[in-house]
């Protein structure tokens, strides 16, 4: 499987032309994937075996066709389906008794008059009610949203504003949380996250996609995590993985990975964001923000030796998923290590921000300076000569030169050579230049 999973818990419930669940006392499912959105409820024990008899409290027929999962709430389970009406739908939301099946309501949120395309494989109702406070909301997706009355099902508002073309239908569901909805929408274009009003059913934000993905369509549920006392909506798209605030839609991170379709809900754990993404080529991630990648990378090099290596497959594994940020993390060591491994590098330091200010074209592989000291220092001597046979810009003769040295360099691209020889007349500028402490000795 690709981007789907199923997940047995105390409640297994099926919608097709028929409903079952088991003769217990279920616990809350208020949502997609339970009470905290990650598949689990306390104090329940599954079935081991199945069939159309065993384990089977009750079974009742459902009109019409939806992949969204039932939510439980307080003894009722609240579901939407998708009933044909001609060409058209009714699009509807139902309430049932948990230990017996019968129905409490059943209330159309909105008549289709010709019902859109979408994949054969899915249905015009599959993204899951949400129930919180009194209210069953419900999303169609590109459709529409509603919100009900848990009681007797009277529509408290609706909202058809959040249109957008799903290419296949939608499947993500709403997330609730500080009285706001999030949801997806990973449309063929304009592809954005949006929050609603819980309350009144308007549109609090709207933030378009900041990357374009080759394909755009996904049908995400979003996680909502909690940093530092600050929401976050955490919202796979296709060919990034991006962070929003809750309040007000801002994005606040992101990283890229290629992939489209993308479908599972991010997984919430130990500091870390994990998702899957990508339909062709299935990966599963752990996304991180700077601040955590940094707090990670510093426990985890203080606990291992420096591995040219490991680091090497590190990077090619992550590739360009780390943010620009992580360039000026310096590496740590454990104390056994430090006489071995510097702890203090400014890997950001480079010709390559001279040449930034120049506006001129940068070196594909630019070297530290700090690093290029310090080797200078530690394996020579003053007056001895230092030859870097693919100088570049010039980083190594003109450090050399700088540390009372002489450089050599060879380089065949013009305007790298034109560069290092400028750099290193810089640099026999500033060795040849009196200090205020020769100044000073000289009186």
């Amino acid at each position: 499987m690709k981007h789907t999973f199923a997940i047995f818990t105390s409640m297994l419930l099926f919608q097709c032309a028929a409903l079952s669940v088991m003769a217990a006392e279920l616990k809350d499912w208020p949502q997609f994937r339970g009470p905290n959105a990650d598949g689990h409820v306390k104090g329940q024990t599954s079935p081991l075996e199945w069939s159309d008899s065993k384990n089977v409290a009750w079974k009742v027929a459902i009109p019409g066709l939806g992949w969204s999962s039932p939510s439980l709430v307080q003894g009722k389970i609240f579901l939407t389906t998708a009933v044909p009406i001609g060409e058209g739908l009714s699009l509807r939301a139902m309430a049932l008794d948990a230990k017996t099946g019968k129905t409490i309501w059943d209330r159309e949120i909105r008549a289709v008059a010709k019902a859109p395309k979408i994949h054969s494989k899915n249905s015009h109702a599959s993204p899951t009610p949400v129930i919180r406070d009194g209210s069953v909301y419900v999303h169609f997706g590109a459709l529409g949203m509603a919100s009900l009355a848990v009681e007797d099902g009277a529509i408290q508002w609706t909202n058809f504003e959040l249109d957008y073309p799903p290419v296949h239908g939608s499947g993500g569901s709403p997330v609730y949380h500080e009285g706001k909805l999030v949801i997806v929408c990973d449309g063929s274009t304009k592809p954005f996250v949006a929050a609603v009003d819980a309350k009144t059913g308007k549109v609090a934000w709207k933030q378009l996609r900041s990357v374009v993905g080759k394909i755009n369509h996904s049908f995400v549920t979003p996680t909502v995590a909690v940093i530092d006392g600050k929401a976050q909506v955490m919202a796979p798209g296709p060919d990034h993985f991006a962070a929003y605030d809750l309040e007000t839609g801002t994005e606040l991170w992101r990283v890229k990975a290629p992939g489209w379709s993308v479908v599972p809900q991010p997984a919430i754990g130990h500091g870390l964001v994990i998702y899957n993404h990508d339909y062709d080529n299935p990966e599963l991630l752990a996304g991180m923000d700077s601040g955590q990648i940094w707090r990670w990378y510093k426990t985890w090099s203080k606990q291992n030796p420096y591995n040219y290596e490991q680091h090497v497959a590190f990077n090619e594994a992550v590739g360009d998923r780390l943010p620009a940020t992580f360039m000026v993390m310096p590496p740590e060591a454990p104390a056994e290590y430090e006489d071995s491994v510097w702890t203090d590098i400014l890997f950001m330091r480079t010709f390559n921000m001279s040449q930034a200010r120049k506006r001129v074209e940068k070196h594909v592989c630019p070297l530290p300076m700090d690093i290029v000291k310090r080797l200078i220092n530690r394996f020579s001597m003053e007056g001895e000569t230092i030859l870097d046979p693919f100088t570049g810009i010039g980083t190594v003769p003109a450090l050399a030169v700088e540390l009372g040295r002489k450089g050599l360099g060879t380089e065949l691209n013009p305007m790298y050579y034109e560069a290092a020889i400028g750099y290193c007349e810089d640099a026999e500028i500033k060795a040849s230049s009196p200090s205020l402490f020769d100044l000073m000795a000289a009186d």
